[in-house]
């Protein structure tokens, strides 16, 4: 299977930069929060937050995370 990766052996394409940026930014939110807002409904939220970006970047990478 080929993917998206072959096209780009340099930098990524400006969508798929943006989406890493967003991701990071996500990242560090998640690192920055306070010991008082560590409650179960964080962390049920900012797993789903990240299982949604690794989705979207393997998508990005021609893979499919549903196979």
């Amino acid at each position: 299977m080929s993917s998206r990766s072959d096209a780009w052996p340099g930098n990524p394409p400006a969508d798929v930069e943006a989406f890493i940026l967003e991701t990071v930014d996500m990242l560090h939110e998640l690192d920055d929060t306070s010991l008082h807002e560590l409650t179960p409904l964080f962390y049920e939220h900012g797993c789903e937050q990240v299982a949604h970006s690794l989705r979207e970047l393997l998508k990005m990478l021609g893979h499919d995370p549903d196979a």
